[in-house]
């Protein structure tokens, strides 16, 4: 049963064009969303307004580039409780900006180096080491950037040349507390596919090529399950072939999954179900992987008719279940629903922790008879803190907090909540608990809401982000 939405009109938003995804111009900060606008009438161009989803609260934020000319905020992307985007500054120039959703903590964090410039826009945001590090270009090279501890400016940057020609297709990815780097070089009538890894060194930092990957293997897009990373990447010694790799950053862990023979989508390729699988699509075909050779292969249910689903579309999660739209000779196009097991996703945001990074809550599937892991990072080091459970919440909690950002639960405590046990958070930040579950044939389908909570004396708390869970198995 569908809800009835009573939508309301905040403002019209500017043409995004082809050169433009909706979420490059748009990002949510706490109950704030930053969006780039251009207001009919106004003698001000392409600039970035705020929003907190009311008429009367939507308004321009700052103009970055006084003036009719537009500053163009594109590339939106928050990290703890800064968002940094790239835009047109007063001197004609694409820079970096980050803001904390006001006028005054919004701003440009420098000049970027003599030769380099954002174009189309700054990319590739992480927090690693305390600071935030993002993609630029020069001179028709990816380069790296990585900004000081308070985000206030670009401390530094390397290019990742590794010889001659030219270096594209770069993307970060953090594993295990690692920061890798996936890219392409060009030099003349070839591309030399490669790995780094970037290491804190005196005085600054440096990068480490990989070789856990074969040659001349192209990589897509990284995702993280428990055991290792998921990997879409094109062979180029097999006439451009789709193959989907398994690795935990070294050979011996690193093994072919699945080999197709026409490309699919470069970006957005796995959708993923919990921390122990994904799907993707190939051709006609959902695909399912674990992880392992095995648990490999093609997703085949039987949708009350024969032939079985073609042409399918993945639409997401929601309420338990895997949404998707596909094809049958019976039923023509319908939406379809299965349940995959236990599972889990993120919901919400964080509040609290270190400038760059709220506390971030993640769960293993909490699977019947087995149990589940609770772990995360980001928070104040040596706090106590205290897992609650309850059922998901469409309305949110407002704790009190003097964190920048509004500290929200997403549990429903008008029903059934409770606290587990307590943990203490570890020196960098981290911390992980276990927790048994009884195999019960009742509890297999329920979804629970899990957040972590820390008290931060004087009845004021920081919370994590929320993890909605499905039980099964």
């Amino acid at each position: 049963r569908m809800r009835a939405l009573n939508p309301l009109l905040v403002g019209e938003l500017p043409d995004p064009k082809n050169e433009w995804k909706t979420s490059s111009w748009m990002d949510l900060l706490g109950d704030r969303l930053l969006f780039t606008y251009k207001a009919k009438g106004s003698k001000l161009g392409e600039e970035l307004y705020v929003s907190d989803g009311t008429p009367a609260g939507s308004k321009l934020l700052k103009d970055l580039n006084p003036g009719p000319s537009s500053s163009s905020p594109r590339g939106f992307h928050r990290l703890g409780s800064r968002v940094f985007f790239g835009a047109v500054d007063a001197n004609g120039g694409r820079v970096p900006f980050a803001g904390d959703g006001t006028p005054s903590g919004t701003r440009a964090l420098g000049s970027v180096p003599q030769g380099a410039f954002l174009s189309p826009t700054p990319h590739g945001f992480v927090t690693w080491d305390g600071r935030a590090w993002f993609l630029g270009e020069r001179w028709g090279n990816d380069i790296v950037f990585y900004t000081d501890p308070k985000a206030q400016g670009i401390q530094g940057f390397f290019p990742k040349t590794v010889g001659q020609g030219y270096t594209f297709q770069s993307f970060f990815h953090l594993y295990q507390g690692r920061l890798l780097l996936f890219g392409d070089q060009t030099p003349i009538h070839e591309t030399l596919p490669w790995v780094f890894e970037i290491k804190a060194r005196k005085g600054g930092y440096g990068l480490t090529r990989l070789d856990f990957l074969p040659p001349n293997l192209e990589v897509y897009e990284a995702l993280n399950l428990e055991g290792g990373m998921l990997l879409v990447a094109r062979n180029r010694n097999g006439r451009g072939s789709l193959e989907v790799w398994r690795s935990d950053g070294t050979k011996a862990g690193t093994r072919k999954l699945f080999v197709g023979y026409f490309f699919w989508e470069k970006k957005g390729f796995f959708l993923r179900i919990g921390s122990r699988r994904a799907v993707f699509r190939y051709g006609t075909e959902l695909w399912v992987s674990d992880g392992t050779k095995l648990g490999t292969h093609r997703w085949d249910l039987d949708l009350r008719g024969k032939p079985l689903f073609t042409s399918p579309s993945i639409m997401g999660m929601g309420h338990g279940l895997l949404l998707f739209q596909a094809r049958t000779e019976r039923l023509g196009n319908e939406p379809w629903a299965w349940f995959p097991g236990a599972h889990g996703r993120p919901l919400g945001q964080g509040c609290g922790g270190s400038l760059l990074q709220t506390p971030e809550l993640e769960l293993s599937d909490p699977v019947l008879g087995k149990g589940f892991s609770a772990s995360g990072r980001g928070a104040v080091p040596g706090k106590a803190g205290l897992l609650l459970l309850g059922r998901p919440s469409s309305r949110s909690t407002r704790l009190p907090s003097l964190a920048s950002l509004p500290c929200r639960l997403f549990l429903d405590f008008r029903h059934f909540w409770l606290p587990l046990r307590s943990f203490k958070v570890g020196p960098a930040g981290g911390w992980m608990q276990r927790y048994q579950l009884p195999s019960l044939a009742v509890l297999r389908g329920e979804t629970f809401a899990f957040q972590a909570l820390f008290a931060m004396g004087a009845s004021r708390f920081e919370v994590s982000n929320a993890y909605v869970a499905t039980f099964g198995e």
